[in-house]
């Protein structure tokens, strides 16, 4: 699970900047091999320009969720046992995703943080919470 990658402007509907494209180019290089079944992205466009491309790499259709369906998209990460899921969300909704996951709480996510890789392992009844940076 990440956040998208860094914004053109601070407009509502800003797209990705060159630097927010050469980090989804980092994270399509370091998921490539990790078996990612599916790959969630939000309605707006620079999340889905983060998530892009590993989808293309994968061969893979972004599936679209509301960024403020945090309730739903938490309950299908959860049916979706043994997949290996990347979802690309918001400082605003991360977070309450992550907890709703996993009842751990994680901290905000400030307006210039990017970068972060939270990798949530399900297993039987175990749920594991790992931060990383990429």
């Amino acid at each position: 699970m990440v956040r998208h990658a860094e914004k053109l402007d601070n407009t509502p509907y800003s797209l990705l900047s060159t630097t927010g494209h050469e980090r989804a180019a980092r994270l399509r290089d370091l998921l490539m091999n990790r078996k990612i079944d599916m790959i969630f992205a939000t309605t707006f466009q620079r999340t889905q320009e983060t998530a892009q491309p590993l989808a293309t790499a994968l061969n893979k259709k972004l599936n679209i969720y509301r960024n403020n369906a945090v309730d739903s998209i938490a309950e299908v990460i959860k049916s979706l046992p043994g997949k290996n899921i990347l979802l690309v969300g918001h400082s605003g909704n991360i977070p309450a995703i992550i907890e709703k996951i996993t009842g751990k709480k994680v901290e905000a996510i400030k307006e210039d943080e990017y970068g972060k890789l939270y990798t949530i392992k399900i297993r039987k009844r175990k749920i594991s919470l790992k931060e990383s940076l990429y």
